[in-house]
């Protein structure tokens, strides 16, 4: 699932930080019922997109990504959906990130508090 465990989690931060230019914090979302299982690093449209894996207790999935915001706006976080696919987006002023997965319901919650911890 993940590329570095979630018991790595000084070296996710470091590592994703420097990769997406963008200084990134692992949001602990146990609160809302879900764990990190840790990272991993993608690339979209040649741009390296850092994403983070977490699960709930009924073994649903939901990954939070999160990539450089080179506009330097913001936005906050708001439901998206394009078909069957639901998302929550937000900007930071240095970062852009969504969570996209199994919890259409939760994803706007989830996004709320991850902004507020990234």
């Amino acid at each position: 699932m993940v590329e570095v465990p979630a018991s790595e989690q000084a070296h996710i931060e470091s590592w994703l930080s420097k990769e997406i230019g963008v200084d990134f914090k692992v949001p602990n979302l146990s609160d809302a019922g879900w764990t990190v299982q840790g990272a991993r690093l993608l690339v979209v449209a040649g741009k390296p997109v850092a994403q983070l894996m977490y699960t709930n207790a009924e073994g649903a999935v939901i990954a939070l990504c999160g990539l450089q915001n080179t506009s330097g706006s913001t936005v906050e976080p708001a439901l998206r959906a394009f078909g069957d696919v639901h998302m929550a987006t937000w900007k930071n002023t240095t970062g852009s990130f969504a969570i996209v997965g199994d919890a259409p319901d939760a994803l706007e919650a989830l996004a709320k508090t991850a902004a507020a911890l990234i």
